[in-house]
């Protein structure tokens, strides 16, 4: 052994005076540990978890019951009376790995309780009785009111002298397409902006519609239910103006349409509501099919104004509607309309009835295709010149086009849109009868 070699002690003492750095990161580490140990253990130590009732699972042998429930509050408005009083599945406890070893019971629980340690399979009985579900009577029928009642008949003319009378002939028809004998003539809607006759050819004065979808549409009618007196040449009418409501005959409806943005005026607010107050029906046909187009848009917009109470908003109607499932329908189901476009034909209602109807898929555009008496698309087209005022043409920009750039434009989809229209009307005439 080396004599001028220092003792064990001293030489380990030496090193680790030399690596004073080493050891103080040593003594942070081991005090960070301890530190962060404690906040974890904190963190994942099971609380009590309570159940529903007279019970809760207890995680520590200090822990003590709840006491017991006012037996006059009951079970209040949490999960398990909702679940109770719907008949549904009971509320299942937390889903716990580790199995819990005591139960504990409130002086209320029920002796006879027994609970699996896996939880989750079983629930004590309350042994509650739930108050009766109160009898629910079925929503009543809305009811016109006196008001609306003698506005309706003031501007319809209906009733006077001799007994009851409609404006548009119907006597006693039966529901529905077949049956029904009416004359009517089909009213146009002139709005300040946006273009309301752009599927419509009007003369030079710009007061007369001489030919276009609504006299396509009209003529059609004629030729397939020939106790429908239509009145071939289509009549616009000022939103702003009081011919709105001295139209001879009175209008059952009034057709808007258009394919861009437009505003209405707070006179043609105002007239179109009192209009629908009145008993008419706003149909608006979107110029430009689908969802969040110009005048999509700006037409629910529009109505909102017209109508704005939210029980009276746009809603889809049901496919087992009456418009498609009245006696005699030409159509069941809806059709597509251009560019396959074959969103819901939507309503709002005013005591039940159709006050606003909505077609979004630009069936108007397909009725600028005419048909001819055998049902076949009449290729005599619109040249941009009066040849014969209301015949029935083709709107040539549409039918050329229809491999280009519009689809759907084809024999049965134009056939399948008169329908649709036919039904549509049919609907509306009929909706006041009998009032």
């Amino acid at each position: 052994m080396d004599p001028n070699r220092p003792p064990l002690l001293r030489r380990i003492l030496r090193r680790l005076n030399n690596s004073k750095p080493m050891l103080l990161a040593l003594t942070l580490q081991i005090l960070f540990l301890l530190v962060a140990g404690s906040v974890v253990i904190r963190t994942f130590t099971p609380p009590v978890e309570e159940m529903p009732g007279n019970y809760r699972y207890i995680v520590s042998e200090n822990d003590t019951p709840p006491p017991p429930p006012n037996p006059d509050e009951g079970l209040g408005s949490g999960e398990l009376d909702r679940q109770m009083e719907s008949s549904q599945a009971p509320v299942q406890p937390p889903d716990i790995r580790q199995k819990m070893t005591d139960l504990i019971k409130t002086e209320n629980s029920d002796s006879n309780f027994k609970l699996d340690v896996d939880f989750g399979r079983s629930l004590p009985d309350l042994n509650l009785k739930l108050p009766p579900k109160p009898n629910l009577s079925p929503v009543p029928k809305p009811v016109v009111t006196r008001e609306r009642a003698e506005a309706i008949k003031k501007r319809l003319g209906l009733g006077g002298p001799g007994g009851s009378r409609h404006p548009f002939g119907i006597h006693s028809p039966e529901p529905g397409v077949t049956g029904i004998r009416a004359k009517f003539t089909c009213y146009v809607g002139r709005y300040a902006q946006g273009d309301w006759n752009h599927n419509l050819r009007l003369d030079a004065s710009g007061q007369r519609i001489i030919f276009g979808s609504i006299p396509n549409l009209m003529t059609q009618i004629k030729r397939w239910n020939r106790q429908l007196d239509a009145a071939i040449e289509a009549r616009p009418l000022d939103l702003a103006s009081e011919e709105l409501f001295r139209a001879d005959p009175p209008a059952a409806f009034i057709y808007l349409t258009g394919h861009r943005d437009f505003t209405l005026t707070e006179a043609e607010v105002a007239n179109l509501r009192r209009f629908v107050f009145e008993g008419g029906v706003i149909w608006g046909d979107n110029g430009l099919p689908g969802h969040h187009s110009r005048f999509d848009i700006a037409f629910r917009r529009e109505m909102r104004r017209v109508l704005p109470d939210p029980d009276q908003e746009l809603l889809p109607l049901d496919p087992d509607h009456a418009i498609f499932t009245q006696k005699g329908s030409l159509l069941r189901t809806l059709p597509a309309g251009v560019n396959f476009s074959a969103f819901p034909v939507e309503a709002a209602r005013m005591d039940g009835k159709i006050a606003v109807l909505y077609t979004p898929n630009s069936y108007g555009n397909l009725w600028q295709i005419a048909l001819d008496e055998r049902g076949r698309v009449l290729e005599v087209f619109d040249e941009g010149t009066v040849k014969q005022p209301h015949n029935t043409y083709t709107a040539r920009h549409l039918w050329s086009r229809r491999h280009t750039y519009y689809r759907n434009v084809d024999e049965q989809s134009v056939t399948q849109a008169y329908q649709l229209g036919i039904n549509i009307i049919c609907h509306i005439l009929l909706q006041h009868h009998g009032f």
